[in-house]
Formats: structure tokens, C-alpha cells, sequence
């Protein structure tokens, strides 16, 4: 159950090297996939924002992109 649970919220995020590293980080990992998304993950050398593309009204669902682009 637990591993589940870290595999489930785990992100990937792929480095300048090519590696995929994989990261836990909090309240990111509630937010849902959609390739349409207007908001996007910003990754710095450290550390982790979520850019909102658009304002976002009161109970909103925000999604990201998990990938899948070229």
C-alpha cells in the first residue's frame, strides 16, 4: 500500500543530463493531467512553482501537463 502511494505521487522530471529524476512535492502532486492545461510546473536548480497561465476562479480543478509533448 505505501509503495503505491509514493508511486502514484512521484513526478518525473527530466535533468540537463538526460536523467529522470523523480521528486515528491507536496500539494503539486494533487494537481491532475491535461494537455490543454494554461498552468505548467516551473523547475529551477532549487526549486518548484506552479505558473498559473490564466486567473483561476474559486474551486477549480488545476491541471498541468505531465508530459507527453515533443
Amino acid at each position: 500500500w505505501a509503495v503505491f502511494v509514493v508511486v502514484s505521487r512521484v513526478i518525473g522530471i527530466y535533468e540537463n543530463d538526460g536523467r529522470c529524476a523523480k521528486y515528491l512535492i507536496p500539494v503539486v502532486d494533487m494537481c491532475n493531467h491535461s494537455m490543454t492545461a494554461p498552468h505548467e510546473l516551473q523547475c529551477r536548480s532549487d526549486s518548484f512553482r506552479v505558473i498559473a497561465g490564466r486567473d483561476i476562479p474559486l474551486g477549480e480543478e488545476i491541471c498541468i501537463r505531465y508530459g507527453g509533448g515533443t
